[in-house]
Order: structure tokens, then sequence, then C-alpha cells
């Protein structure tokens, strides 16, 4: 194939990448607008306050010339802004943390009780190594399986993720670093559910490591020669992966689109020996990894000393398939329930496609786009990643003091919470459109990577946000590597609106 039409080629993938990114997350940026968290009754003087001081700062600045001050001691200004969020989150998690029903309310009474555990991840085997895991660090550092513990290990989680999240940036584009930050520390300030423990919090290192092997072979490695680079991104993107599979295998989308766009690559470029030698022998050596380590966790699943359970009651892919197309798409106890009155899982897989072309033929196929529509509303929509919305129960006690007023559903200031939490996510989800003029390779895998985690939660169980937890790698690498073009693109916007 001649170089000019591979270039084509690739070329058309990557538009139609940028453009189905733009028009999805366009529609759920409508969507957030659109959100009742947006609903200004119900607010309290916290938020004008809020807002007003913050109107008051930018004021001061523009007034006084003082951008270059701030531009001066912007990493100090950076750093004071961080040791503030992370004081923030501990507050959080010693302050707020309280019972909660569901997964995470089974998680801690499988900690507590390891008979009641067995129960419980007999029928969801998938749950065992977010709970084991929990366990084991529980045994290494001595604590008791608390709720504040339990939150405190979740946020140990959440901040490592982060971390990681900007070592990948500092290798791609060490301009892209500081906005990074701060976009993480407002998450840090807004993101409520990392005093929910379990697989959606716990995933996030072992995405961010996944992407962190990709990221040193394109940029420590990319001469196709092997190398101890190289070597060492191979094996963080295997370990990346198999940790990602065994906490929450629908956040391998970025697997995924990593390996489709490698093979558009491979398919639309030159091909060297060196090249194609190289990529091989990685591929063995993350076979390798991953299925010993898949041996090894099989092993400890069925032979530990914390719970044995067995998958005769597992529930059937096909079932999440079959919630995720009977409205709103999330949970459903009658359907879970008769399911689990099954005796095989033959029978429970015939269940569930009973259930799929039942639905199929009864929605037709403008009244599926509809549908999809919708339930992509309910997937993406709340900028709080479904604090109270979706699941339940979540804390029920009465608030006792200025930050459980804050959080909790009955607290004077929760809407206030709400709104602020929505107001971020808005303008996370508008610089990410803006940003639509930067198509380098990683940001195309990580825009492809994010329209196939929505795809997931389309077609499987959805219903709620807090889903979208677990792919947080992805939207924040790609809003700290589009952030400057967005930002310009905001100030020529802004600049036109003004002289007009």
């Amino acid at each position: 194939m001649k170089l000019s039409a591979c270039l084509k080629r690739r070329l058309a993938w990557s538009q139609i990448i940028t453009w189905g990114f733009v028009i999805w997350t366009g529609l759920i940026f409508l969507g957030a607008l659109n959100d009742t968290n947006f609903n200004p009754v119900g607010l309290t003087s916290l938020i004008l306050t809020s807002l007003g001081t913050g109107f008051i700062f930018g004021f001061v600045i523009w007034r006084f010339q003082l951008g270059a001050l701030i531009k001066r001691y912007r990493w100090f200004l950076t750093v004071v802004a961080v040791g503030i969020a992370l004081i923030w989150q501990l507050l959080v998690v010693t302050q707020v943390s309280a019972p909660i029903g569901f997964s995470a309310g089974e998680l801690q009474r499988s900690l507590l009780n390891p008979a009641v555990g067995q129960h419980l991840l007999a029928r969801n085997p998938s749950n065992f190594f977010p709970t084991y895991l929990q366990h084991w660090l529980l045994v290494q550092f001595h604590l008791a399986p608390s709720w504040v513990n339990l939150n405190l290990i979740n946020l140990s989680f959440f901040d490592f993720s982060l971390l990681l999240n900007l070592i990948n940036v500092f290798l791609l584009n060490r301009s892209a670093l500081m906005p990074l930050i701060w976009v993480q520390s407002g998450l840090m300030v807004t993101m409520i559910q990392v005093i929910v423990p379990g697989a959606d919090i716990m995933v996030l290192p072992f995405v961010s490591l996944l992407m962190l092997g990709f990221v040193i072979n394109r940029t420590l490695g990319r001469d196709g020669r092997l190398n101890g680079w190289q070597l060492l991104g191979t094996l963080g993107f295997s370990l990346g992966a198999l940790g990602t599979w065994l906490l929450k295998p629908s956040a391998l989308v970025l697997l995924v689109a990593i390996a489709g766009w490698s093979l558009m690559k491979f398919w639309t470029s030159s091909k060297k020996w060196s090249v194609i030698k190289t990529g091989l022998f990685k591929g063995l050596v993350f076979l390798l990894i991953v299925t010993s380590g898949g041996v090894v966790a099989n092993q400890v699943k069925q032979h530990n000393d914390f719970i044995q359970i067995t998958d005769q009651q597992e529930l059937p892919l096909s079932h999440s398939l079959a919630l995720g197309l009977t409205a709103p798409g999330g949970s459903n106890v009658n359907q879970t329930k008769k399911m689990r009155q099954l005796a095989t899982k033959s029978e429970r897989n015939k269940y569930a496609e009973k259930i799929i072309f039942h639905q199929l033929r009864n929605y037709g196929m403008v009244g599926l786009g509809q549908y999809f529509v919708t339930k992509n509303y309910h997937n993406t929509s709340d900028g709080t990643f479904g604090w109270y919305r979706g699941d339940h129960p979540y804390i029920s006690k009465r608030p006792q003091h200025k930050l459980q007023q804050l959080y909790y559903r009955t607290g004077t200031h929760f809407h206030d919470y709400q709104f602020l939490a929505q107001l971020f996510w808005v303008a996370c989800l508008g610089l990410l459109i803006l940003g639509f003029r930067v198509t380098g390779s990683t940001v195309q895998v990580l825009r492809l990577a994010w329209m196939l985690g929505l795809t997931v939660l389309l077609l499987f169980e959805g219903g709620r946000s807090r889903l979208l937890i677990q792919f947080l790698p992805e939207l924040l690498l790609l809003l700290g590597l589009t952030y400057q073009a967005a930002w310009q693109k905001l100030m020529r916007l802004a600049h036109v609106f003004v002289t007009k």
C-alpha cells in the first residue's frame, strides 16, 4: 500500500473518532445542563457566597493585572491547592463515612463475617477479588473493617491513580501537567464516592498503570528496538491489565482501544521487521504475565483462608445485557430474584436470552434508539457520579455537623453540593468538547476508550453515573492533554461575544 493511501486511511479513522467523541460528549453536555442538580430551588446562601467569592477574586486579578504575579508563583499555589484538596478528602473520609447498602454494604459485611461473605459472594463471585484485596490490606496494616478504614483504603487507591495520571502526562506533554493537577484537585474536592468502597474506585490505579505502560512504550521506547524501557512499559501494561481484569473487567475498554489503535496503525504504516519482532516479543510477555497471573488468582480464589466460594450461583453475562435492555437500564430486583431461583447456569442463560429477545422485539429500531438516548442521559448526566441516585440504600443517618450537612441527603446544604459538583462536571465536559482539534495518537486512543466505555454502559447494566467512575483515568488524561487548546478556543469565543 502506498504511503499516501495509508496516511489518508489513518486520517479518516482519526476524524471518525474525533467527531464521534464530540457528538457523543456534546449530548452528554446537554444532558448535564438539563440535570436536576442544576435546579436553583433549594440552594442556600453558601452557593452565592462561593460563586461571589470566586467572581471577586477573578475581578481583582483582572483589574489589578495580577496574572504575572500568579504565573510567577503558580507552582506554590498549585501545591497549596493540592494540600487543601488532600486535607478535604481526609476530613470527608473521617467525618462523613457511614454505613451504606448495595454492593458496598455487602463488601463490608463480608469482611466482618466471612460466613456471611461466603453466601453473598457465592451469588456475586465477581466481587471476590475486590473483597479479598480489601481483606489482605486490612490484615497487613492490622486494621478492623470499619467504614472509615475501608474508605481510607479506597481513598489511597483513588489518589494513587491520580498520581499515575500525572506521571502519564509528564511523559507525554509536560505543559499539560499543571492543568491536570488543578482539574484533579477539583475532582478530589467534589468526588464523594471515595466513601463508597468497591471495585469502581479500586480499579482506577490499575487502569492508570495500564495506560502508563502504553505511554512508556510510546515515549521512552519508540525507536522500535527492544530495551529496558520497553520491558518496563510492557510489565506495567500487563500488570495493569491483569489487575483491571480481576477487579472490574468492563474497565478493560482502554486495553481494547489501545489494541484497536495499534492494529490500525500497524495496518496503515510501513512494516519493519525490527518493529514486528519487538511487538511479538512484548505480546508474548503480556500473555505470559496475564495467563500466569490468572492461574495464581484462581488458586487464591479456590484455596484461601478467608472465604471459600463456588461459581455455581454466578449470574451469566447475558443477565447484565438483559438488565441493560430493561428500563431504566440498571439493577432490577424482580428480574434478579427470578434469575436466582433457577437452578443451573443453562436455565439462567435461557431466561436472560428470553428477556433480551422480548425487549428487542418490543422496542423496534426506533424505540431502541429512543431508549438508548434516555439511558445515556441516566448513565452520564449526574455530576455527583450517582450519589443518592440509582443505588440504594445510601447513608440514612441524620447529619450531625457541617460536612454531613453538605453530603447527607437530609442536610441543609446537600443541594449546594449537588449544584457545585454539577458545575464542575459541566465545565469538564465543555473543555473536552472545545479541545477537539488535538488529534495526537494518545488522545485518540483515550477518546476511543471513552466511547467504548459509554457503549458498555449502554448495552449492559448501567442506569446511573456511578459506573462512569471506572473510566475516570481516560477522562482526566484527556482533560490534561487537550486543556490548552480548549482554553484558547474558549478565550477566542469569549472575545467574539464580548466585542459584539
